[in-house]
């Protein structure tokens, strides 16, 4: 019994909830259980018969990715991703993100030990669905999405699991690199610091640990890559004209009206931009673009750049610059 209540305030905690009634506890530690009791061995599952050539190869050069976090990146893996879990679905959980109709300021859940987030993460589909509702009906705009891998920042064994180990190498790598980083540095009640961060820390890791390995990147990838670079800018400008509109001394009706123009010129300039890239784009998530989208987007990715000047200014060195994205985020309380 102490060990399941255990369970439940830690889980609770680290999928960064709050306010959890006892029914949305029973929810999340059962899903929490259910995940750590389907896990399976890396070493059983690479020897077993049924595993095919594809799964054995991205299991094994996980091995090797984390064998260069812990000596390159100087992080602790301890046993994270030591284990492989199938939970026959397309994600692990569903993350829900919310903002008012005129402002980007972020709807937060607060709860102890780590803090406040903008998010709040639901094993259950139909329960974030509710809680969508429930948002949508006090006004705010909802950004609900599928996720594929959290991070419990080093309190239980996080393991590889069938949501994203099917991802292409460079997303995949990026993405253990992503969620190891949040074990070596979180901030307390600072979402933007601490996604931008592991943003940073994902792809610089990539990086490198293509280079020592010789990987090769894709074709596809690289075209993705440099979409998703002028998308990035795409959104950004447009967040910023929001922003100063959102600012503005213009009253509640002229706004609404101004950020419709707005909304309607970047889904024009996005329409052109997409011409240039031989795959299909972002429709459908340009099509549902809102405050949370947009809130969403600038946490992982708008202090990324402040990131790069530090890791620079370290002449790439780790642990001096672990050192200072400390420095800096002690500020941000």
């Amino acid at each position: 019994m102490i060990k399941r209540l255990k369970l439940i305030a830690i889980s609770c905690a680290f999928l960064f909830l709050q306010g959890c009634s006892l029914g949305y506890y029973s929810h999340l530690a059962k899903g929490q259980y259910n995940l750590m009791q389907k896990r399976k061995p890396l070493s059983q599952v690479i020897n077993a018969k049924e595993t095919s050539p594809a799964l054995k190869e991205r299991l094994l050069l996980t091995q090797k990715a984390l064998a260069f976090a812990e000596k390159n990146l100087l992080i602790d893996v301890d046993d994270r991703y030591s284990d492989y879990v199938d939970l026959k679905r397309p994600y692990v959980l569903w993350s829900l993100s919310a903002a008012p109709e005129l402002s980007f300021s972020a709807y937060k859940w607060c709860y102890p030990i780590v803090g406040c987030a903008n998010y709040r993460g639901y094993f259950d589909y139909e329960k974030a669905q509710e809680a969508e509702k429930e948002l949508q009906a006090l006004g705010y705009e909802t950004y609900l999405r599928g996720v594929s891998a959290y991070s419990t920042l080093g309190w239980f064994s996080d393991p590889l699991i069938n949501t994203f180990i099917h991802y292409s190498e460079k997303e995949y790598l990026t993405l253990i690199f992503h969620e190891l980083a949040h074990s070596k540095l979180y901030i307390k009640n600072n979402t933007r610091f601490n996604e931008s961060f592991a943003t940073f820390v994902g792809e610089q890791a990539y990086k490198e640990f293509k280079e020592e390995q010789q990987l090769q990147e894709p074709v596809f990838d690289q075209a993705r890559k440099e979409s998703y670079e002028d998308l990035k800018k795409l959104i950004l400008k447009y967040r910023k004209e929001l922003k100063v509109l959102y600012k503005s001394d213009r009253d509640i009706e002229e706004k609404r009206k101004v950020k419709k123009e707005i909304m309607a010129n970047l889904q024009e300039e996005y329409e052109t931009l997409k011409r240039s890239w031989s795959h299909s784009g972002y429709d459908q998530w340009i099509n549902t673009l809102n405050n949370a989208k947009f809130m969403v987007y600038s946490d992982y990715e708008s202090k990324v750049p402040l990131f790069e000047t530090m890791f620079n200014e370290c002449q790439q060195d780790w642990a001096c610059f672990y050192n200072k994205a400390q420095q800096e985020g002690d500020k941000s309380n």
